[in-house]
């Protein structure tokens, strides 16, 4: 189809093509933007951790401040931190794994006055719906194994 679900990728791969449940979805490289959530014969759909409430365990920045990121939809996160985190706009949001992986860098911090916290906005640092390509791994080996289009 010419469009897919809010929050989606639609692969042109599938189960024909070794591709199941629960494989994780990377895009340029190391950055971890979902998990194949449905499987046909020969297509399949990403469900991105964008995807409102979903939420993901990360760190952020070179402190490796550990936080919960929550899906706000259309490729972006958003997590709420005590105001004074040290966090700046363009710090890495990582997920913790044995090998490089990421959500997204910071692209605005709002501290409200008067607050005592400060929501920080993640994105991915390129277009998602523009890829033309995504790496999927199987849950254990998290590193991209193996590489499939987006329509």
């Amino acid at each position: 189809p010419p469009v897919s679900s809010y929050d989606t990728l639609l692969l042109d791969a599938g189960e024909d093509q070794g591709v199941f449940v629960g494989m994780q979805a990377f895009s340029q490289g190391d950055f971890k933007v979902g998990e194949v959530s449905r499987v046909w014969g020969r297509t399949a759909l990403v469900a991105l951790y964008s995807t409102p409430n979903t939420q993901l365990s990360v760190t952020i920045g070179s402190s490796s401040i550990p936080a919960i990121a929550w899906g706000l939809g259309g490729g972006n996160l958003r997590i709420i931190l005590p105001r004074g985190v040290k966090v700046v706009v363009g710090d890495l949001v990582s997920i913790p794994a044995l090998s490089p992986q990421y959500a997204g860098t910071v692209d605005a911090i709002d501290r409200p006055e008067g607050s005592s916290l400060e929501a920080i906005y993640v994105r991915l640092p390129f277009d998602l719906y523009k890829e033309k390509w995504l790496y999927l791994a199987s849950p254990k080996s998290g590193v991209g194994d193996s590489k499939t289009k987006t329509p």
